[in-house]
């Protein structure tokens, strides 16, 4: 028995110059990844996915520049911005269950292409709203269809990859979406700002520069969405479909791409499954049984997550994820009006020494957020750019450390640092000092590369995609969602708390992912 599977796994040619070749012809899905080589055609699938990771940051990160110059034409309330700053992630929140599903019965790659495509649909028809209501309406079905990309573009990338290289795909994924996340503040320095706005008297609007902003802010979704339509679905997911012959059609793809050798001389013809590829779940619903079996196959596809095997794993990635959304996305929100309001001060209060959340609260600033503004500080943008490019740096690091440090203890690191800066903040009397701790108390969303790759290797194929739904996109979102409304709320009249609160959540976060089990590289044992 143990030299027949030898035999099956065996998938060398022989090295000595005297012997024929001897070129076994079945292999593991990962022996066929290493026979792949990383390449040309790694590095294609690698940027698609980045640009991807990208768009979903610009489709919902975009509103923060928004709400501040919008002021002026919808007359925002306090509770109206904190609403729309938040109502993407209501959309991920109510989709992400159904899409992790989606993704995991009928493949990556369509969810993906679906979920880049509707988004820049629902952003063109969200730049010419003109009430409350109807951005309230778009952005939440832009954030649903932003949520498809994020349930499977993590799960499609390091389907791709072998054990040894999908960590490495993954950082070098995050360090194209932080170069690409660069390019939030630069369209809006370059856009916003601009002193236009053509009339259209059918629907009473008045298309300013924000609205173009918001526009072109989606447009790399669209065209990486183009792109994504002509690349494969991942080889692991058809093999755990039970489509042997196209993932062997993937493989010698990726094979030619990569070594530029003929497809048929690829040396593996027939793929086996492993433990990561069996038992697929059942396809979208079973024809026989009618529309009533997609309830189930959800229930069937969302129990295991919480099961002995993996139930630990879940809850503490769930936990990390809620605080990470809660101390990044939920502050960032409020990160431009409150480094606009904080510069526009010192610019006519040079020598000023005290607290940024001082200046924030000081009477006449009370009603801060109902001010009318169409443009921004010229300052606003390059903290912006400065904390994109900080997490730029931070991805370039954990691209060397990745393999070479604990997942859980990089976690720990990243948000002990990130909510110490936090508190910091609003503790120092040097308000331009402050602005830069408060850039790193933003960057706590770093983390998030990170429990992504931890995901990959915590959970199988047939689990990843529904994984990452329930985990980031619902729980890690609802966190974003209950920030952005409470620190909204708080920096009206307690400036600081807001600061303490996320700064103290993120240290307690830290050390709660130093219970994680030992990474198994996507192999956890199985239950007894």
């Amino acid at each position: 028995m143990a030299d027949n599977e030898n035999e099956k796994s065996e998938s060398k040619v022989s090295e000595s110059p005297f012997a024929a070749p001897i070129v076994t012809k079945e292999g593991y899905l990962e022996d066929a990844l290493e026979q792949t080589k990383f390449g040309c055609y790694n590095y294609i699938i690698i940027i698609a996915a980045g640009v991807a990771m990208c768009d979903i940051y610009l489709e919902t990160a975009n509103i923060a520049f928004v709400l501040p110059v919008s002021q002026c034409e919808l007359h925002w309330t306090t509770q109206q911005k904190a609403i729309l700053g938040s109502i993407c992630y209501f959309g991920f929140i109510a989709s992400s269950h159904f899409w992790g599903f989606l993704a995991d019965t009928t493949g990556r790659k369509r969810v993906t292409v679906v979920g880049l495509l509707g988004g820049f649909a629902c952003t063109i028809v969200s730049s010419f709203a003109n009430s409350f209501a109807v951005l309230l309406t778009f952005r939440l079905f832009n954030g649903i269809f932003i949520a498809g990309t994020s349930a499977s573009i993590y799960a499609y990338l390091g389907e791709f990859h072998t054990i040894r290289t999908r960590d490495k795909a993954l950082m070098i994924a995050s360090i194209i979406y932080g170069i690409g996340c660069i390019l939030l503040p630069i369209f809006a320095w370059i856009i916003i700002n601009q002193d236009f706005s053509w009339y259209i008297p059918v629907i009473d609007v008045h298309y300013k520069s924000w609205r173009l902003f918001m526009v072109v802010c989606g447009l790399p979704g669209f065209i990486i969405g183009l792109v994504f339509l002509a690349l494969p679905e991942s080889p692991k997911y058809l093999l755990s479909v039970g489509k042997e012959k196209e993932t062997l059609d993937v493989l010698q793809t990726m094979y030619h791409g990569n070594t530029k050798k003929e497809k048929n001389s690829f040396p593996i013809t027939q793929i086996l499954k492993d433990s990561d590829t069996e038992e697929a779940p059942k396809s979208f619903y079973d024809k026989s049984e009618g529309l009533m079996s997609i309830p189930v196959a959800i229930w069937n596809q969302t129990v295991p997550l919480f099961g002995k095997k993996y139930i630990r794993v879940t809850l503490i990635c769930c936990i990390v994820q809620f605080m990470v959304y809660t101390t990044s996305n939920g502050m960032y929100v409020w990160f431009p009006e409150i480094v606009n309001e904080v510069r526009q001060f010192l610019n006519e209060n040079p020598d000023t020494h005290m607290s940024i959340c001082t200046i924030y609260d000081m009477p006449g600033n009370e009603t801060v957020v109902h001010q009318c503004k169409e443009s921004l500080d010229i300052s606003t943008y390059k903290y912006t750019l400065i904390l994109r490019c900080f997490a730029l740096g931070a991805f370039t690091l954990l691209w060397f450390i990745i393999n070479k440090v604990p997942k859980k203890v990089l976690m720990c690191c990243i948000l002990c640092i990130c909510g110490s800066s936090g508190i910091l903040t609003t503790l120092l009397k040097e308000p331009m000092v402050a602005i830069y701790f408060f850039i790193i108390s933003v960057s706590t969303n770093i983390n998030l590369k990170v429990v992504s790759a931890a995901i990959v290797d915590y959970y199988p194929t047939k689990l990843r995609a529904m994984a990452f739904s329930i985990i980031t996109n619902i729980v890690g979102h609802l966190g974003a969602v209950v920030a952005s409304n409470y620190i909204g709320a708080l920096l009206e009249h307690h400036c600081g708390l807001a600061f303490y609160t996320t700064g103290g959540i993120a240290i307690l976060t830290g050390f709660s992912a130093l219970l994680l089990p030992k990474s198994s590289r996507g192999n956890v044992k199985s239950e007894a």
